[in-house]
C-alpha cells in the first residue's frame, strides 16, 4: 500500500507523491578554444522528489523525528519500493487542518514488491 513507512514496517502516511530523479557531481570547465569540458564524479545517487501530507500533529511529528535522526523508512509507491533517509530539513504548511512539505530522500535500496 501507498505510504511512508517506519524501519519497524508501520505505516506513518498514506499521502506521499515521489518523482525518481539523479544527483551527479559534475564539474564544468571551459577550454581555451571556448568549448566545454564536463567531467562526472563518481556514480549518481538516486534520489527521489517527495510531497507529503500529514492528517494529525502526531503524524507531522512522527515525519520529524525520522528526519532528525536520520532514521531510515521506506516509501512505498504503486509496487515499488525505496528505503533511505530523508535529507534536508522539513519546512511545513499547513491549509485546511493537514500539514504538507516536500523534501528530497536519499535511496539506499530499491526494489518491487
Amino acid at each position: 500500500m501507498t505510504g511512508l513507512y517506519s524501519a519497524t514496517g508501520d505505516l506513518i502516511t498514506r499521502y506521499v507523491n515521489v518523482v525518481p530523479k539523479k544527483d551527479t557531481i559534475k564539474v564544468e570547465n571551459r577550454l581555451f578554444d571556448g568549448t566545454f569540458h564536463v567531467q562526472t564524479i563518481g556514480t549518481s545517487a538516486d534520489l527521489l522528489d517527495v510531497k507529503l501530507q500529514a492528517v494529525s500533529e502526531t503524524v507531522r511529528a512522527r515525519v520529524d523525528i525520522a528526519e532528525a535522526t536520520a532514521e531510515e523508512v521506506r516509501i512505498v509507491f504503486g509496487d515499488r519500493y525505496w528505503d533511505g533517509i530523508i535529507r534536508a530539513s522539513l519546512s511545513w504548511e499547513k491549509v485546511a487542518g493537514v500539514f504538507s512539505t516536500s523534501f528530497e530522500f536519499l535511496v539506499i535500496r530499491t526494489g518491487t514488491l
